[in-house]
């Protein structure tokens, strides 16, 4: 695990932030102003020169500095700063590669678990067969019933087998959508109660399509609000 260098040593001409690269979108937090920003990590190469990354987490974040802090404990400090008052909170953060959860027990225990099997990208396909549709997750209907998901690719061959049959994208994009959410209930361990990070937060659907738990949305920057912790 790499040491973020000391405040003391930021350089004078750089804007000294901290970076949340993910997979599609990068997060940054200015600690000068104290304001957030969301880059597309594809751009972030562009523009990285004139930041001085202080502490950085993510899957794509050893691409622009070596100040990289392990991923699911930023998400566990992030997560239990946000829901102090909930000392049984169950934190999911949903990636566009993958799945990641926190539970928080108590004030020194935290449960950690990650899912990279094949039903991970869940978050990046979400977002593709929206733009792909034409769809607007916020104005579709949550499902009834869910397409079983074990593979994110396999299961939107099972979309279009359904599309073909006459149902309509926007049913299907929902009952995938529904799908997913049944994946991360169970993979979270079926909570009462539970609080959503990542991408998906925007996607009113997504937090819309859990049944049988209270969802609570924390937004995009809890991995920043654990790095803001940690330096």
């Amino acid at each position: 695990m790499a040491i973020p260098e000391k405040r003391s040593k930021m350089s004078s001409k750089k804007i000294d932030i901290l970076l949340d690269s993910g997979t599609s979108y990068s997060k940054l937090y200015y600690l000068k102003s104290k304001k957030y920003q969301i880059i597309l990590t594809r751009e972030i190469k562009n523009v990285i020169e004139k930041y001085n990354v202080v502490a950085a987490a993510g899957h794509n974040a050893r691409r622009f500095t070596q100040n990289v802090l392990n991923e699911l404990i930023v998400l566990s400090k992030g997560a239990a700063n946000l829901v102090e008052a909930d000392r049984k909170a169950t934190v999911v953060d949903c990636g566009s590669r993958d799945i990641k959860f926190v539970t928080i027990n108590s004030n020194d225990k935290i449960g950690i678990d990650w899912n990279t099997e094949c039903g991970a990208f869940t978050g990046q396909i979400v977002e593709l067969l929206a733009s792909y549709f034409k769809i607007n997750p916020d104005s579709v209907k949550p499902a009834e019933k869910p397409i079983v998901i074990t593979c994110a690719i396999l299961a939107m061959t099972r979309m279009f087998d359904l599309i073909a049959d006459g149902y309509q994208p926007q049913e299907v994009y929902a009952r995938f959508v529904k799908g997913l959410a049944c994946n991360v209930y169970d993979f979270c361990g079926k909570p009462a109660r539970l609080y959503l990070s990542g991408g998906l937060c925007a996607n009113q659907i997504f937090a819309a399509s859990f049944d049988n738990c209270q969802v609570i949305p924390l937004g995009r920057y809890v991995l920043l609000e654990g790095l803001k912790t940690m330096i």
